[in-house]
């Protein structure tokens, strides 16, 4: 229970502050107020530094302002100066103040909760980049008094961490206020309200079927980890409810590109993902950074995208130039269709070429595939039919080769001299055609592979251990991470190196998703049935976790 006193001037008529016609009342007698209480002055002039007060209904009112009345002009004057009046028994002069009403009001106020929201999201399995994810709210429910009422829904998208309290939260903490969506304030996360016609910045390309409440997402590989939250909002409140979010509201983008992907349309957006890998790479405060993006080149179609995308790289994005922060993995041996600039195919190269023990072949002798390679640039593995990595000089070591040949680097007798380039880049010019045609060369370039299989810690110096782990990070790192399976895999139905081999389109089908403009994940295929990871009592998880298929590729690649 609380009591509100309010005090306000009474009037016989009020149009305005300037027009109205107050109502006056006698003031009686005057008190001043003493250590004791209220004292009646009995005569004198009252004194302008004291205030005086009038009896009223069970309390003394301070007097504001006094009159007189004109009787012949019928008007109240204000008495200006208070030291003027004079307090005489014998010959008393009757002074007026304007009267004013006091309403008490009594209020009963009960608590009542604020609004609050509890619930989860489901975010469907991603399997490569550029597929669409299926987001669906699970038992959402918005607890509120009536007069709150739920006026629709909001997701956000962005780099997330984990909070102080042991809670995720996105890095970006601009709050999520319909007024700050409105204005554009947040840079670190982008949001979709259902009612919008187009998503934008991470939510381009999406679909919100409003039937179903479902919302199908784009995603990329840039976006791997990215944290997406479900948000409500309020009539009434500017900000939006938030759905908490869990360890598994997050995407996850396998690594996994093709150069080429022979679909109109489709854009994986390569720049993207190079520029986060480089800014996180330079944040000294990331813990978590993403590793480079691996593009793989299976056929000429790829290889002549290859080209094309290392001289154009960060000319209209802010992506380093020249492949840096990038992996290219080659998959099989593949002829070079593509126009040369005069001597070579590609200016410079900054990023890691894995020929994973392929060849390339059709660049002329006494031509390069790139002219210069940069400090940061790496060949791994890399064959040449004919003509020479770079332009760079192979009379001394090339530290930017690793177990890479060059068959026929040159036009004329001398210069068709073959050039095997060892894993420190040492050229060695010693082997003959005969060498490549009875795997003496191959058995040499093998050599990162043979010593992680026979060293031997206890019997390796200190000098030879550091050079072995130097050569054998190329093993940990590109090939036992579990990326590579899905480069490797070939699906059981189609026959099709997809790079994965589950989450087909539609029940019945048999087209996996992978190169799709449009596509979603359907988890209830049969064939994908005994491949659900369930729980140690039986039951299904949430979200459902799928093995992949086991089946080999047909030829392991050359190591």
């Amino acid at each position: 229970m609380a009591t509100l006193v309010l005090k306000a001037p009474a009037y016989e008529e009020y149009v305005s502050e300037t027009d109205n016609k107050p109502i006056y009342t006698n003031t009686g007698k005057f008190y001043k107020k003493t250590e004791t209480g209220y004292e009646l002055v009995e005569s004198g002039n009252l004194d302008a530094d004291n205030t005086y007060y009038q009896p009223q209904t069970e309390e003394f009112v301070k007097i504001e302002s006094l009159f007189t009345y004109d009787t012949a002009n019928k008007k109240y004057e204000k008495v200006e100066n208070i030291s003027d009046v004079i307090i005489d028994e014998s010959n008393p002069t009757v002074y007026y103040v304007q009267r004013e009403y006091t309403y008490t009001i009594y209020l009963t106020i009960e608590y009542v909760q604020g609004p609050t929201v509890s619930g989860q999201i489901t975010i469907g399995n991603c399997a490569l980049p550029g597929e669409m994810v299926r987001v669906t709210k699970d038992n959402i429910v918005v607890s509120a008094d009536q007069s709150f009422a739920v006026n629709g829904y909001y997701w956000r998208i962005g780099k997330r961490q984990m909070g102080a309290d042991g809670k995720w939260e996105f890095k970006d903490t601009t709050p999520w206020t319909k007024e700050n969506i409105s204005n554009n304030v947040a840079t670190g996360y982008d949001t979709f309200n259902q009612a919008d016609e187009n998503g934008k910045g991470l939510f381009a390309g999406c679909h919100y079927d409003k039937t179903d409440d479902l919302l199908d997402v784009p995603v990329y590989y840039y976006m791997n980890g990215y944290g997406i939250q479900l948000g409500v909002s309020i009539t009434g409140l500017n900000d939006i409810l938030e759905v908490g979010m869990h360890d598994a509201d997050k995407f996850v983008v396998h690594n996994y590109h093709r150069m080429d992907p022979h679909k109109a349309g489709i854009n994986l957006h390569l720049a993207e993902a190079i520029t986060r890998v480089n800014e996180e790479s330079l944040d000294t405060t990331e813990s978590d950074p993403l590793p480079e993006p691996r593009i793989y080149i299976s056929d000429k179609s790829d290889l002549s995208a290859f080209v094309a995308f290392v001289d154009s790289i960060g000319t209209d994005s802010n992506a380093p130039h020249y492949g840096a922060k990038a992996q290219f993995f080659l998959q099989n041996d593949i002829a070079l269709e593509a126009t040369d600039k005069g001597g070579y195919y590609i200016s410079d190269f900054a990023g890691i070429l894995h020929g994973d023990g392929h060849v390339i072949s059709g660049i002329p002798s006494g031509k390069s595939l790139f002219n210069n390679i940069e400090s940061s640039g790496n060949i791994y593995n890399l064959g040449l039919a004919s003509g020479k990595i770079s332009n760079l000089t192979a009379d001394g070591k090339i530290g930017n080769y690793h177990c890479c040949f060059e068959y026929a680097p040159a036009s004329g007798k001398s210069g068709s001299t073959p050039v095997v380039y060892r894993w420190d880049g040492s050229p060695d010019k010693g082997y003959t055609t005969e060498d490549f045609r009875l795997g003496r060369v191959a058995y040499d370039l093998n050599e990162y592979y043979l010593r992680a299989r026979h060293r031997d810690a206890a019997t390796t110096s200190s000098t030879e251990a550091d050079a072995d782990n130097e050569i054998l990070k190329y093993v940990s790192a590109y090939y036992a991470n579990g990326d590579y399976q899905y480069a490797c895999r070939t699906d059981a139905i189609t026959g099709k190196n997809t790079g994965i081999t589950y989450l087909r389109i539609g029940k019945g089908g048999d087209t996996p998703n992978y190169e799709q403009v449009e596509t979603r994940h359907d988890k209830t295929h049969p064939l994908d049935a005994p491949r659900v990871n369930n729980n140690a009592d039986g039951s299904i998880p949430t979200p459902v976790v799928y093995t992949p298929l086991s089946t080999p590729t047909t030829a392991a690649p050359s190591r």
